[in-house]
C-alpha cells in the first residue's frame, strides 16, 4: 500500500478553523496559535494501517 498524505500550508489552519467555527455559529470560541515554548511544527504523516504500532492500539 502507497502511503499518501494530503499536503497543507500551516499558515491556513488556523485561518480555516476560524471560518469553520463561524460558520457553525461558534464565533465565542477564541482560536490562537500554540504558545512560543511549542511553535515548533510537526509535518504531517501516516503510519500504515498494518503497522504493529497501529495494531497495538486496537
Amino acid at each position: 500500500m502507497r502511503s499518501q498524505t494530503k499536503s497543507f500550508i500551516t499558515s491556513q489552519i488556523l485561518p480555516a478553523l476560524r471560518r469553520h467555527l463561524d460558520k457553525h455559529g461558534f464565533h465565542q470560541v477564541k482560536v490562537s496559535g500554540p504558545p512560543e515554548a511549542n511553535s515548533g511544527g510537526f509535518g504531517a504523516s501516516r503510519t500504515e494501517p498494518d503497522h504493529p504500532w497501529v495494531r497495538w492500539t486496537k
